[in-house]
């Protein structure tokens, strides 16, 4: 998996996610995973948008760095909006019922207004 940070505005900060979001995709000492996505302390409110339209694969260990990420953005007190989700992953996202823990709308346009809630 390849994080690329693509944007950051006022109280959001946008990545890509690239191709397979698995463990088995990055290596042990692979710190372009997990650097970008150092989550801020209480002192920083900025949400995170994940675009999936270059995402390839995602299994089990991608689903379970996805939900560990949200948890740590809701214990810092600010969101995770997937967006763009291919067919393939959003028919994984379904069959997992991930809608109901995860944010997951259609695009950026939908994402950006779950931040103005």
């Amino acid at each position: 998996m390849e994080v690329r940070f693509i944007t950051s505005e006022d109280n959001w900060t946008q990545y890509k996610l690239v191709g397979d979001i698995s463990n088995a995709s990055t290596t042990a000492d692979d710190s372009s995973v997990l650097s970008p996505l150092d989550l801020p302390g209480d002192e920083v409110t900025k949400h995170i948008l994940f675009d999936l339209n270059d995402a390839t694969f995602l299994d089990s260990s991608g689903i379970g760095w996805l939900l560990s990420v949200n948890r740590a953005a809701k214990e810092n007190g600010y969101k995770i909006v997937v967006h763009s989700v291919p067919p393939l992953i959003h028919r994984v996202f379904s069959m997992m019922r991930l809608g109901e823990v995860l944010v997951v709308v259609e695009n950026l346009s939908e994402a950006q207004s779950q931040l103005k809630d």
